[in-house]
Order: C-alpha cells, then structure tokens, then sequence
C-alpha cells in the first residue's frame, strides 16, 4: 500500500508542526512553542517517518513549504499545491 502523508508545522509562539495520513485519516498533532517554521516543518516530516519507519509500505510526503522541499529534493517530497 502506498501512504500518502501531509505535514505541516507553524513557528512562533504558539507553534507546532503535526502530519495526516490520508489512507488511514490517523493524525498527529504536538505543540512545540518557540521554534521557527522551518524547524517545525522538518518536525511534521521527521515525526511521520519515525512514526512508520518500520512500515513495508511506500510513504510519500506532501508539504506545502518550498523551502523544505526544496533542501529535501524533489525526487522525496511532493509540494502541496
């Protein structure tokens, strides 16, 4: 099965980053204050890949941050549109 996750993470005060998995509609959400938005969305991705690191299936990332997928590379990360 392949999973399709969408990440995303908010900086600042009230920040957080969390992902959903449409496949499944598990979701995960962690308040995190103080971190800027780019660590937050590096967060969302690093969380949903631990989360199924042990997983057989093929996971594919959706962030709506072309920073991130950027640096990550397009062959790795979708964007959002």
């Amino acid at each position: 099965m392949t999973l399709n996750i969408y990440v995303d993470g908010s900086g600042g005060t009230n920040s957080g980053y969390g992902f959903f998995v449409r496949e499944t509609g598990e979701s995960n959400y962690e308040n995190k204050p103080g971190i800027t938005n780019n660590q937050a969305e590096y967060m969302a991705i690093i969380s949903a890949l631990k989360k199924f690191e042990n997983s057989n299936d093929e996971i594919i990332i959706f962030s709506d941050s072309k920073n991130t997928v950027n640096q990550i590379g397009r062959a790795s990360c979708r964007e959002r549109v």
